[in-house]
């Protein structure tokens, strides 16, 4: 039987030489909304005001002629990208006899962590605080899932508890009430 020929051993790749580490996901903003609203719809049977939570499709890129067909039927540069139009009553103070203030909704705008505002983003929450809204920039979903549920007053202890678990595993949550 005749010898096979075979290579010089220098040529043979090396397979630890060529496994490089797998590259991280990177965190945008449109994974990161994505993320929070699969959160948000997945939690909506036992907090039914998630459901409500909705998108605002401003941002994008699109050719001249759909972007100023978008504009003749209300687009508006600046409008932030996540509305949540529940009210919420909070205290004032720690006095009852303080009183409270109500918020109209929330906004919130997503970025990611190294995504900055347009100039038009800067003006908006100027006008819309004054109308009694709250604003919020948030570079992950976890920090928008924070913000929703403190705004709602979410006391549920199985979203609140899915929440940290999601950040660096599981821990108590400001808020949560541990069962003993």
């Amino acid at each position: 039987m005749p010898d096979r020929p075979t290579a010089p051993p220098s040529a043979l790749p090396n397979p630890l030489r060529t496994l490089r580490p797998r590259a991280k996901p990177k965190q945008t903003e449109a994974s990161e909304q994505r993320a929070l609203f699969q959160f948000l719809r997945y939690w909506a049977y036992r907090e039914p005001r998630f459901g409500f939570v909705f998108a605002i499709p401003n941002g994008g890129k699109r050719d001249g002629a759909t972007a100023a067909q978008m504009y003749l039927t209300g687009v508006l540069a600046g409008v932030w990208d996540i509305f949540c139009p529940v009210r919420s009553e909070k205290p004032l103070g720690d006095n009852p006899a303080d009183g409270t203030f109500v918020e109209a909704g929330l906004w919130i705008e997503m970025k990611s962590a190294t995504g900055s505002l347009s100039a038009e983003q800067r003006k908006f929450p100027a006008f819309v605080e004054k109308q009694g809204f709250r604003c919020s920039v948030c570079r992950d979903w976890l920090s928008a899932a924070q913000i929703i549920c403190n705004h709602l007053d979410v006391t549920d202890e199985a979203i609140l508890c899915a929440i940290a678990v999601n950040e660096k595993g599981p821990r108590p949550v400001k808020g949560a009430v541990s069962k003993p």
